[in-house]
């Protein structure tokens, strides 16, 4: 694939998910064996860690969207080339049933292979993460 057209499929995910799109609509973005990782503490969210296939994406989706309220979302900088992007930025969110919030930046890495997205690797304060889902 092309910069741009790389370019052009991370915007578009980073839009849908913006929106609050169904999970529906994030999953035609990506490949039927993609790889989902967001290295951490898997018992503090179960989108956390290495899982496989769109159901990945999916669940990531709907489970994030009934646990956390978004509360900042920014996007610094997203570099492209022919097969990968890499886009770099800070959340904010609230844990709804912890009541804590937590702030990290973040980096998430797309590795694109015919217009669909192979393989996302979310990078984060994993640390913060973590702290905001223990209930004290």
């Amino acid at each position: 694939m092309t910069m741009k057209t790389n370019m052009s499929i991370a915007q578009t995910l980073l839009q849908r998910l913006a929106d609050g799109s169904p999970a529906s609509a994030v999953c035609e973005l990506f490949a039927e064996d993609v790889t989902w990782n967001i290295p951490g503490n898997q018992a503090a969210y179960p989108w956390i860690g290495q899982q496989y296939g769109k159901d990945a994406v999916a669940h990531f989706i709907v489970e994030s969207g009934k646990r956390l309220q978004r509360t900042h979302f920014a996007v610094h900088d997203i570099l492209a080339n022919e097969q990968r992007v890499m886009i770099y930025g800070e959340l904010a969110a609230l844990d709804l049933v912890t009541e804590k919030s937590m702030e990290t930046p973040f980096v998430i890495v797309l590795d694109i292979t015919d217009g669909l997205i192979h393989s996302f690797l979310m990078m984060e304060n994993s640390v913060v993460v973590s702290n905001a889902s223990q209930v004290n």
